[in-house]
């Protein structure tokens, strides 16, 4: 995964699935590649619709192009870029590469969570075989890794949002199996987008699929390690050994991000699981964060998969066990409540239009808002209240009194009180406490519950 300067925004798009490392190639190269008997480079049309503005990312999986979709240019839409990844020739050895990847394609079409990135269309020209997807602005994880000690809280945030997107691609039965670093983005909003569901699952259902009787059509054909779309540091061991994929193979992979998140390096020194279990080697414990994340961390990072948690929702409800919310709504939380007012207060009073339709904000603002809508719901389908008043503050600054709004925060409300009720967790002074703490929000200042 590599960035891209373009009209002074960066244009961040996944750069391929393969082993240890990737080769990023600057924008200013255009060499051929071994996508097709034709040249195919900086300036070369695919299907009379993408022109290919920058090579972006070059790997075993295939080349990586920041492209312009002449549709949406025809449509007059104001941001026409997309991501477009060409496949590569060990795909096109195998006779049903198209079919299995159109199929795993699909899978990832229905993927519709704001953390993961979202994949338009799947097809070919010719022998070329392409991916289009959003082109994202910020700047891959690993990157953020290498070069910058990450903030506690932030790194925790982040470590939710990747496990919210597996999460809920675990319940669609999707696995991810080539999870790292860099395919997991940040954008400069500082969302998670988990990149490349659907390529690296296709390639990971064992190289005799052919001879497995319980094998249906609409299974993939492909093996992971024959093509090099796992990565060793963080393939989990039966990843290694070319045992079918399953849950648990990613949830391996999210304790090492989380790790790295945490500490800034490798549980195990980039070891692959088969060695790092021969060698016994244990990953130090974390000291900055509670003993239940700690936990979720150590059980995420167990070799075998019988010690190990089963899928990311386990995990995400481990690494918040016995942290509820009476403890996330701390007074850290209303000092970083009041950074939030301050940072929104001018844009707020600049914009505020009460009675103004949704229909008539510009755009940006409309995305916007439905994305902080999006997040909410997802924080509170996990009861994480505290993320869930966050999103819906900054959707309400958008768009103050919309009814989406009122509603959603009616219902956190609901199930907040349902913990405050409870006296065998608060008193009435906590209880007044906590309330206090949430009337710094501008969206609840009205709140006739939340009134003295």
């Amino acid at each position: 995964m590599t960035n891209h300067k373009t009209d002074d925004k960066t244009q961040i798009i996944p750069a391929g699935s393969i082993s240890d490392d990737r080769t990023d190639i600057s924008p200013s190269e255009s060499a051929p590649s071994a996508l097709s008997s034709r040249f195919i480079g900086i300036g070369s049309e695919i299907n009379q619709r993408f022109t290919l503005n920058a090579l972006l990312g070059r790997g075993g999986m295939g080349d990586v192009y920041l492209a312009t979709d002449k549709r949406k240019l025809e449509a007059q839409d104001s941001d026409s870029d997309v991501a477009i990844k060409l496949l590569g020739e060990n795909f096109k050895q195998h006779p049903q590469a198209f079919i299995a990847l159109q199929r795993e394609a699909r899978k990832t079409q229905q993927l519709a969570h704001p953390n993961i990135v979202t994949v338009y269309d799947f097809d070919r020209q010719d022998d070329t075989v392409y991916l289009t997807m959003e082109a994202l602005h910020g700047s891959p994880l690993d990157e953020r890794i290498n070069t910058a000690a990450i903030d506690r809280d932030e790194a925790i945030d982040w470590i939710k949002q990747c496990a919210r997107g597996l999460a809920y691609a675990h319940q669609k039965n999707v696995v991810h199996s080539d999870l790292k670093p860099a395919n997991v983005f940040i954008t400069d909003e500082g969302i998670i987008k988990l990149l490349d569901f659907g390529i690296a699952r296709a390639c990971n259902a064992g190289k005799n699929a052919e001879k497995n009787p319980h094998k249906t059509q609409h299974d993939s054909v492909f093996d992971a390690k024959e093509l090099g779309a796992l990565t060793p540091a963080y393939a989990s061991l039966e990843m290694i050994n070319g045992e079918e994929p399953h849950t648990s193979d990613d949830v391996y992979a999210l304790g090492i991000i989380a790790y790295e998140l945490l500490t800034g390096k490798h549980p195990f020194d980039h070891l692959q699981a088969d060695k790092a279990m021969q060698a016994s080697q244990k990953a130090e414990k974390i000291d900055a964060i509670n003993s239940f994340q700690w936990e979720a961390i150590e059980q995420a990072l167990a070799f075998k998969r019988e010690d190990r948690l089963d899928d990311a929702l386990i995990f995400l409800k481990a690494f918040d066990a016995k942290n509820p919310w009476p403890r996330r709504i701390t007074a850290a939380v209303v000092v970083f409540a009041f950074v939030i007012l301050a940072t929104f207060s001018y844009w707020y009073n600049a914009t505020e239009h009460p009675d103004r339709p949704f229909e008539e904000l510009p755009i940006a603002q409309q995305i916007s808002f439905n994305k902080q809508l999006q997040e909410a719901d997802v924080a509170l389908q996990f009861n994480d209240y505290n993320s869930a008043i966050q999103h819906l503050d900054k959707a309400f600054l958008i768009h103050p009194h919309n009814a989406k709004v009122k509603k959603s925060i009616n219902k956190v409300l609901d199930a907040l009180f349902i913990e405050l009720d409870d006296t065998s967790k608060f008193d009435s002074q906590s209880r007044q406490k906590q309330i206090n703490s949430l009337r710094q929000y501008r969206s609840l200042k009205k709140q006739a519950r939340l009134q003295p």
